[in-house]
Parts: structure tokens; sequence; C-alpha cells
């Protein structure tokens, strides 16, 4: 059943962002790892597993599918780019991750719009890198752009500033979406 849900956000997300970079198959892992992060991984085999907290795994057994359904959609972004070894991403990246992951709450009707502000505030408050991202993919809209831009380059962590110049996005922005998710950024 995950597994579905799981290929149902693909499909989504590809449809607003564009196509998987290969013919790679995602999958939920069967694996529990204790306290992770949601993170996603390349198997031997090339496929991509996502990996939620056993947390929201424990939530969505019990009915609750909010924290899992929201830790997948974030890493279904990665999972399109298929992920590179160094793990490198940047503020468009992750960005579009959070991003999207909000926009699966609503899809699933897990939340109402009204419900927004309460989950924009919570990464505010405990994950503020993510809440900044979010709020630069958000107050550029360049979630709109995408898909064209994935056409040229498809790892939106290779993305380079030239590439944004046709945008109309203030430069500042531009700049701050291209650094290093590892980086601190003052926005």
């Amino acid at each position: 059943m995950l597994q579905d849900v799981l290929n149902d956000m693909i499909r989504l997300a590809e449809n607003l962002y564009g196509n998987k970079v290969g013919k790679y198959q995602v999958k939920i892992s069967e694996i529990k790892k204790g306290n992770i992060q949601p993170h996603i991984g390349i198997m031997y085999d090339g496929s991509v597993e996502i990996f939620i907290t056993d947390n929201a795994y424990n939530q969505l057994i019990n009915g609750d599918k909010i924290n899992a359904y929201n830790q997948i959609g974030h890493e279904v972004i990665h999972s399109l780019m298929q992920p590179q070894e160094n793990g490198n991403s940047n503020y468009l990246e992750e960005g579009l991750a959070v991003y999207f992951s909000v926009i699966i709450l609503l899809y699933y009707k897990l939340i109402e719009e009204e419900e927004i502000n309460r989950i924009i505030n919570n990464f505010k408050e405990y994950n503020y890198k993510y809440y900044q991202a979010f709020m630069l993919i958000h107050d550029s809209k360049i979630n709109e752009d995408i898909k064209n831009i994935r056409i040229k380059k498809p790892f939106l962590a290779q993305v380079k500033y030239d590439d944004l110049n046709n945008l109309s996005i203030d430069e500042n922005i531009k700049k701050l979406l291209l650094k290093n998710f590892k980086e601190e950024i003052d926005f």
C-alpha cells in the first residue's frame, strides 16, 4: 500500500517538475535503522530507496499519515534527481523538496489550507534551514519554472546562475537558491 502511495507521489512530482533522471526504481525501504533522519539511498541494484524515521513509520501504523507522507514527499524530490554519493544539494533542491512535501499534505487532504502556516511555522521553529529553503521557493515562485529548468539541467544541484537568467526573480534570491545547502544563509 505504501509503495502505491509513493508511486502516486512520484507521478505527481514528475508531472509538476519533470521526469526522473534514468529508469531506476524508487521504493520505500523495509529496513528500520533506529534513530535516523529521512533520506534516500542508492542500492546495489541501482534502485533508490526512501528511508523514513521510525517515529513516522510508527505513527503511520497507528493511522496518522502526516509525518510519513511529509517525509516521503520530501524525499521523492531528491529521488527525481537520483542522488549523488556526495549528497550535495542546494537551497533550490531542498526548498523544492520542502515545498512539495507541503503540497503532498494538501493533495492527500491530510491538512486544510488554513493549516499551512502552522506547518511552515513548525519548520521555522524546529528546522530553520528548511524553513529558509521553503521560503526561497515560495517567495520566488520558481517552482512554476522547475520543469523547464530541468530540461536543461536535470540535476537541480548543478543549476548555475546563468541557467536562471530568463526568470524574473530577485538577483539576491537567485544567488541564495544556488548556495550549497550545507552553507548558512542570511535570508
